[in-house]
């Protein structure tokens, strides 16, 4: 995986040339400051896999930008998917508790709701995008 250049500071978005420096022939890694905010420009590039995942569910605007900005992602239709699914299930339990209905014996219908909220989303995150991305 090749990183993009130029790098952008995830906190004010500033264009900078590198993220870090690497000392003593690749062992010592040193995180660069930005010169416009003096913030590191992408702390981000030294968490593990997982911590970015949990950090970009969490919703977090400095992981999506490390993402967006500083990394080759290519695959952003199953990120796509993921939180499509994400917000179909938040819907899906907003909905189940909102019902009057105390206990639901049928699974099927249980599982015919959550197809529905998932319809529901897909369909409100298309018109969405098609409002945003469409030129007037």
């Amino acid at each position: 995986m090749m990183a993009p250049l130029p790098y952008y500071c995830i906190y004010c978005g500033h264009e900078e040339p590198q993220v870090y420096k690497t000392y003593a022939e690749g062992n010592l890694v040193k995180l660069l400051q930005c010169s416009s905010c003096y913030n590191l420009v992408d702390p981000y590039c030294e968490y593990d896999t997982t911590l970015l995942s949990i950090n970009v569910v969490l919703q977090n605007k400095k992981a999506y930008r490390h993402i967006l900005l500083n990394t080759w992602f290519e695959n952003f239709w199953k990120l796509a998917i993921v939180f499509l699914f994400c917000e179909s299930y938040c819907s899906w339990c907003f909905q189940k508790g909102m019902e009057s209905k105390a206990n639901y014996a049928d699974f099927y219908e249980l599982e015919t709701n959550f197809y529905r909220a998932l319809l529901r989303t897909i369909v409100s995150t298309a018109a969405f995008d098609g409002l945003i991305c469409c030129p007037f």
